[in-house]
């Protein structure tokens, strides 16, 4: 019993350090700002861009079914949005489809320093002036669905104003999604951080998805010598999965190679990875412990996934993305439902079920963390959660390694039995 806590304390130490990793950023990470507005203009003359980028969330002015320069925002009526924010939540109409124009001054400090924005992915084509120069843009923005072109691209914009007060001028258009508006917040700092910050993400990235990828050609090699383990077929396809969603979520990297990657496309291959995410992740857990699951549980998940999978395949974007709210309730069943499996392993001596327990943990923290930082509550750091998804896979790799037998466990004392729980030391 001594030496089964002792491997307890570990993994708790373990996901402790990573929970403290990945909920407290630091450095030049993109963090929360406390920005005011004071007429129309945010004051970050003041601001200690060595040590943070500055957060610009607050209220901007906003031009509903508008599109102007900065001297038509000067003198034109408007009214505040909170940004972040989308169209659904803050606007009267409670809709995300349309199109209008963001305003925001901006005071810096004097310098000659070039500077840079952060620019997340925004729902759902944008223009971005500054001082009446363009320097980001991602899609067409129109006043109607035929003329405006959906894209998503984060970007980091680099301009040197040559003066201390600039002029954001931010058009947005969305006629193809349920969502409009800003999700996230853009982040304004020096060049060196934004750019570096922007590089380690998509490095952390691109790290997790070649490890994903390796692994997922590992075991479908394994699979073709050895066709009767289909767990290995399974799991091939898990780690597939994840290493296009990589590519195709977040950050998008795949329209760093390919700007101009259709969206429809884009939006599609997103959604498709995650339903077979969770098919795969089901059908993992019923080849690792058959004997311990549902099979109509199985078969519901399953079914559910695959039904989501065809309207997605048949329906339009504004469609299929107004009912994710609803399958991400159906995502955390199946999380609940791996945990209580592999908990029932762990009393049945089941091989592989610690490193899955790990697995499971590390899952569940970066899924909280993702929706902390989707709500907004938490400065997002892509590098940190590839990190995080290198270790889960790590865990996954370990525990069906060992269910297949190419890794031994120490049957003395590194999994749990039935008298650890139930029986106290002798």
């Amino acid at each position: 019993m001594k030496k089964v806590f002792k491997l307890f304390i570990s993994v708790a130490r373990a996901n402790l350090f990573i929970t403290l990793v990945l909920f407290v950023p630091g450095g030049s990470s993109y963090g929360q700002g406390n920005l005011s507005l004071d007429n129309g203009v945010f004051n970050l003359a003041q601001h200690d861009f060595e040590a943070s980028h500055a957060s610009l969330s607050g209220h901007w002015f906003f031009f509903p079914e508008k599109l102007l320069n900065t001297d038509q925002c000067l003198n034109h009526p408007h009214f505040e949005l909170l940004v972040p924010g989308l169209w659904n939540e803050t606007l009267p109409a409670k809709e995300g489809k349309g199109y209008g124009t963001y305003f925001l001054q901006l005071v810096v400090p004097e310098t000659t320093d070039s500077w840079a924005l952060y620019i997340p992915q925004l729902y759902n084509s944008y223009t971005l002036w500054i001082n009446d120069s363009l320097v980001a843009s991602a899609g067409e923005v129109g006043k109607t669905k035929e003329a405006t072109i959906p894209q998503w691209r984060p970007q980091v914009a680099v301009f040197n104003p040559k003066t201390d007060t600039l002029n954001l001028v931010l058009h947005i258009a969305n006629f193809h999604h349920f969502k409009g508006g800003i999700r996230e917040p853009l982040y304004f700092g020096k060049v060196s951080g934004i750019q570096s910050d922007y590089n380690l993400s998509i490095t952390g990235t691109l790290i997790a998805c070649l490890f994903l990828f390796s692994l997922s050609i590992i075991f479908l090699i394994y699979y073709f010598r050895h066709p009767r383990k289909n767990i290995t077929a399974a799991y091939s396809m898990l780690c597939l999965c994840w290493a296009i969603r990589s590519m195709f979520s977040n950050l998008y990297p795949v329209t760093i190679s390919l700007p101009d990657f259709d969206w429809d496309m884009l939006v599609r291959i997103e959604y498709f990875s995650l339903y077979l995410i969770m098919i795969f992740s089901v059908m993992l857990l019923n080849q690792l412990f058959q004997e311990l699951g549902s099979a109509v549980f199985n078969s519901i998940m399953i079914l559910v996934n695959l039904l989501f999978f065809l309207f997605t395949l048949v329906s339009e974007p504004a469609a299929f993305t107004r009912w994710l709210p609803l399958y991400l309730a159906t995502a955390v069943l199946v999380i609940v439902y791996g945990l209580v499996i592999v908990f029932r392993a762990l009393i049945h001596e089941k091989k592989g079920s610690w490193p899955l327990i790990g697995g499971m943990c590390m899952m569940i923290l970066l899924t909280g963390y993702e929706i902390i930082a989707y709500k907004g509550l938490l400065g997002s750091n892509q590098f940190l959660s590839s990190i995080g998804f290198i270790v889960l896979f790590t865990c996954l790799t370990v525990g069906v390694l060992q269910y297949l037998g190419i890794l031994k466990t120490d049957a003395s004392g590194s999994e749990l039995t039935y008298n650890d729980l139930y029986k106290k030391d002798k």
